[in-house]
């Protein structure tokens, strides 16, 4: 079995949505290392973003622990636009291959509190392993 086909983490993006504009937001973020992916309106009128860390991690834990300290550390104006959001959300991206047998990461309870005080939610997206 190739390294390609083994199930791995990649990244966790942080997925917001909000009645006001995120550009704010995404230039505090992208100063304490939080990237912006994407930053629009969308055709319903909300505001839509995606962000990621420049630094990339083997597992979730201190990926999440790096956009929790970001966001903890928000003041002013980009602290009302995290308020104001009706998504905040971490979707962890996963790649599941053929193995191993069984494939496990943990986030710890002082990590799932931290979220829970900023109002953070959890998704998971898995990718099929890509073809070579």
């Amino acid at each position: 079995m190739t390294d390609q086909h083994l199930t791995r983490y990649l990244n966790t993006d942080l997925d917001l949505k909000s009645p006001r504009n995120l550009d704010n937001l995404a230039e505090t973020l992208a100063k304490a290392g939080v990237s912006p992916l994407q930053v629009f309106q969308g055709e319903d009128g909300l505001h839509w973003a995606t962000f990621e860390t420049e630094m990339q991690f083997a597992e979730p834990a201190p990926n999440i622990e790096a956009l929790l300290s970001a966001i903890e550390a928000l003041s002013g104006e980009a602290k009302v636009d995290w308020a104001t959001c009706t998504l905040r959300e971490f979707n962890l991206g996963f790649e599941v291959g053929s193995g191993p047998w069984a494939f496990n990461q943990a986030l710890s309870l002082d990590l799932l509190a931290r979220m829970v005080k900023v109002e953070v939610g959890l998704r998971w997206t898995l990718y099929p392993a890509a073809d070579d």
